[in-house]
């Protein structure tokens, strides 16, 4: 299982253990944070550092569920959009156009996405209105989680951690869908029993 597990994590263009441990980091003036070098050589199948790659890896930022931000390369990004849109209609996954939410979601997915490459130094710019979004001034936790890095406020990762709700509109939007299903569910149900 672990062997298939790492083959996966190989297959998308990451080394064999994914993104693992955290980092505390700073923001600079211009945005600019640095990326550790121990998660740069964890983008390439080959251990290089990512900020050495001609071209450079495209990366994209971006808001998550618990407004904190995401890192992946554009390869991880496609997957997790087509994860986090799909419905299963006859044996096939699909977004679909007909769910308000599920547009809502899409629209809020990609307004608060941005590209980024490495500079020289292994430093990736976030966007002001980003950093704004998941409630980062200077300080930050840049920590591996699995398949993707996570880009916290070190304060509000430690409430997240404690149980405190710092979800986003992008949870809201999940649970009224999920209430949504439910009641849909039940109702069918409760017809089938009539």
């Amino acid at each position: 299982m672990l062997e298939e597990r790492r083959q996966q994590i190989q297959g998308r263009g990451c080394a064999a253990v994914g993104f693992l441990g955290s980092f505390e980091n700073s923001f600079d003036a211009k945005g600019r944070v640095m990326l550790p070098a121990k998660y740069r050589k964890s983008l390439t199948s080959d251990g290089t550092d990512a900020k050495d790659v001609k071209p450079s890896i495209e990366l994209v930022v971006t808001l998550s569920f618990d407004n904190e931000l995401r890192v992946y390369t554009s390869e991880q990004f496609d997957t997790y959009l087509k994860g986090l849109f799909a419905n299963e209609v006859n044996g096939e996954s699909r977004f679909d156009e007909t769910d308000a939410d599920e547009r809502r979601m899409r629209a809020i997915v990609n307004a608060n996405s941005a590209t980024a490459t490495f500079d020289g130094t292994g430093r990736i710019i976030v966007p002001a209105k980003l950093r704004k979004l998941a409630q980062i001034d200077k300080e930050a936790l840049v920590e591996g989680s699995g398949e993707y890095l996570a880009i916290w406020d070190p304060d509000r990762k430690e409430r997240f951690l404690m149980g405190e709700d710092v979800g986003g509109v992008l949870n809201d939007l999940v649970a009224k869908r999920k209430q949504r299903l439910a009641a849909a569910r039940q109702a069918q149900n409760s017809a089938m029993g009539a």
